[in-house]
């Protein structure tokens, strides 16, 4: 029988009974699967520009619509509107504009995410956040960034069809002037504090507030994000302290909310962090489970 390295090792310990240790990085030379995968596979690549190659036909559409008189309905919930009960507002006579999460959606991190992969040996602490390492990253990392393959293309398509680009990031509201400049050596244009670049003053990784004050102004044709909250805070609400990770995933999938998947709703492949890497083995596995003899 192969041997089991890494994840499988601790998968088939789990299995067996037997307690799992912590994964350890085999060979320093390779940074774990997920960063290979988004940062660097042909795959990752691939997945992103599918998903921009969508929104932009989506939006140019919508946009079409609007100028030709047709009812097109906001992208962003209604005020009051529940995941059982999604509601969209009409947009009138408002201007059309697609709203865009900046981290792993239109930015790859290459700079942090090299530190982060290449720091620590374990897979838990390659994953663990460092809040105070990443406020630095904010200050200094504007010309260590890459675009996200397909969002320079896509954001170029919008501004041309005359739909206003707008980004909206839990980034610190501090850092302001060095998100712009970020956003500015990846390609990707200029970003006006207040009118098309909206970050978190709060510090409390919310997001509502911002897309309810855009659609006050514009009408919100598409979103795009590489986590559910940057759709909506509604599928962050925590549970007993954790997320509950299996009725978030029902509520995604929702007869009412599955239809908004690549039609209004953009999501972009982020397995390195946030809130889609939780859920413990029964939440992940609850059935199905199999070992070799």
């Amino acid at each position: 029988m192969r041997r089991l390295t890494g994840a499988l090792a601790a998968a088939a310990a789990l299995l067996a009974g037997a307690p799992a240790t912590a994964q350890t990085r085999p060979d320093s030379d390779q940074p774990w699967r997920e960063f290979q995968w988004l940062y660097g596979s042909a795959e990752g690549a691939a997945t992103s520009r599918q998903a921009f190659n969508a929104l932009r036909a989506f939006a140019v559409i919508q946009a079409e619509r609007w100028r030709m008189g047709e009812p097109v309905v906001q992208r962003v919930l209604a005020p009051g509107a529940t995941l059982d009960r999604p509601a969209f507002e009409s947009c009138g006579d408002k201007k059309p504009a697609v709203v865009f999460d900046i981290d792993e959606t239109l930015l790859l991190n290459t700079g942090a995410e090299y530190w982060a992969a290449a720091k620590q040996q374990s897979y838990e602490q390659s994953r663990a956040f460092d809040k105070d390492a990443w406020a630095k990253w904010e200050k200094d990392g504007a010309k260590l960034v890459d675009p996200v393959p397909g969002a320079v293309e896509a954001v170029d398509t919008l501004r041309k069809a005359d739909i206003a680009v707008i980004f909206n990031s839990n980034r610190s509201a501090s850092s302001m002037q060095e998100t712009a400049e970020a956003l500015a050596h990846a390609g990707l244009g200029v970003a006006e504090p207040g009118k098309t670049l909206f970050l978190d003053s709060a510090g409390d990784g919310k997001k509502d507030g911002r897309r309810a004050t855009i659609a006050e102004t514009w009408c919100v044709v598409a979103m795009a994000g590489d986590q559910l909250g940057d759709f909506s805070d509604l599928f962050n609400v925590k549970e007993n302290g954790r997320l509950p990770v299996v009725k978030r995933r029902q509520a995604m999938g929702s007869p009412m909310l599955a239809r908004m998947w690549g039609q209004g709703w953009f999501l972009l492949p982020n397995p390195v962090y946030g809130k889609g890497a939780e859920g413990d083995f029964n939440e992940i596995f609850p059935k199905n489970r199999w070992k070799p003899h």
